[in-house]
């Protein structure tokens, strides 16, 4: 299957552009599908926007991604985020 440890990472280091941070990734689970062929990948994915002003966003997404094997290598074909309840809350 595809490398899981190094996904996670990348989904880690995602949104690192000064005003966004990511705090966290948890809950994250693999579900192969198809006989090993296809998996279902889900996990909850926290971040944070600063903005000029000084305000802070926090979003918290539930995500959702199809992967399937192609010609021997893994690639993401359905990806769906969903926020969750008391989502996008700003701090002053």
């Amino acid at each position: 299957m595809f490398d899981l440890a190094g996904y996670r990472k990348l989904y880690e280091s995602l949104a690192e552009d000064g005003g966004t941070s990511v705090r966290g990734v948890e809950d994250f689970s693999v579900q192969p599908l198809a006989g090993g062929e296809a998996a279902l990948v889900t996990f909850d994915f926290r971040v944070d926007h600063a903005y000029a002003d000084g305000t802070v966003e926090h979003e918290d997404n539930r995500v959702l991604m199809v992967w399937e094997k192609r010609q021997g290598s893994w690639r993401a074909v359905a990806v769906q985020a969903t926020g969750k309840h008391g989502n996008d809350h700003r701090e002053d």
